[in-house]
């Protein structure tokens, strides 16, 4: 739309003219998407993260009521007194609160990006938010910076699941502990997986997975069980050996008749 209409009417057309002229992220409050379940903005990295993100969008206000408070509680603990309190308090002074804030400090992120200096959020848009509705210009820079978090996580999910099936497979392929046939499975699945890295980088150049630190690691993975094999399944190593020492001679002692003839 940007190359047809040019930028402004592309984002009239897409999030309505009222958003426009009041300057008020209106648009997200009366839209019909996600009128039914708000699906999870993050993807997740493992199946607990999906089912725990699933719940929370189709659990309704009781358990996002218990994680806002928790955070409210939170943000106040570490100082943040009126940001705690936006989230600690009914929506309406929740949102009046919030205002006051844009009002004198500006628009700044918890990190303490400062996107919008103090005085420079217009009146009208402060109002807005006053009473629920967000800046639009704010809302628009917000869902940017999380659609290219999400594409970054997404990218780094699959180069960590990669190196995952690397290490994985190829210490299988080389256990002397299984049968032969499923060596050989893992093995299938070992090269399997070098082809997916060869074509992951060629999709990610600056992201590429780099094969000999890969090795590296990989050879690390396999010592590391090792040392866990030989200290009752603990990684003991120069800086912990003093406080998990003692620990891994009970568990030591504890898997010792497993190893009796």
């Amino acid at each position: 739309m940007p190359q047809q209409f040019g930028s402004e009417w592309a984002e009239v057309l897409r999030k309505g003219i009222i958003n426009k002229l009041t300057g008020a992220e209106v648009s997200g409050r009366i839209s019909l998407d996600n009128m039914w379940f708000r699906e999870p903005n993050v993807p997740s990295e493992t199946n607990k993260d999906t089912f725990l993100n699933w719940a929370l969008a189709l659990g309704g206000p009781a358990p996002n009521l218990v994680i806002s408070t928790m955070n409210g509680l939170q943000d106040m603990a570490n100082g943040e007194w009126m940001r705690g309190l936006e989230k600690l308090t009914p929506g309406s002074i929740g949102n009046y609160l919030t205002a006051y804030r844009y009002a004198t400090e500006g628009i700044q992120t918890p990190q303490g990006v400062q996107l919008a200096e103090p005085g420079k959020v217009p009146t009208s848009e402060i109002i807005g938010q006053a009473i629920g509705y967000r800046p639009a210009a704010l809302s628009k820079a917000q869902d940017l910076a999380n659609r290219g978090m999400v594409v970054e996580k997404k990218i780094a999910m699959e180069k960590k699941g990669l190196e995952k099936q690397y290490k994985d497979n190829f210490r299988k392929s080389i256990d002397p502990t299984i049968p032969s046939s499923a060596q050989e499975r893992f093995g299938d699945r070992w090269i399997e997986t070098l082809d997916k890295i060869i074509d992951f980088n060629l999709r990610n150049p600056t992201k590429q997975i780099d094969m000999d630190t890969l090795g590296d690691a990989n050879a690390e993975n396999i010592n590391k069980n090792l040392r866990k094999e030989i200290f009752g399944g603990m990684d003991i190593n120069e800086k912990n050996v003093e406080l998990l020492g003692p620990l891994s001679n009970e568990a030591e002692s504890a898997l010792s008749g497993y190893n009796k003839p």
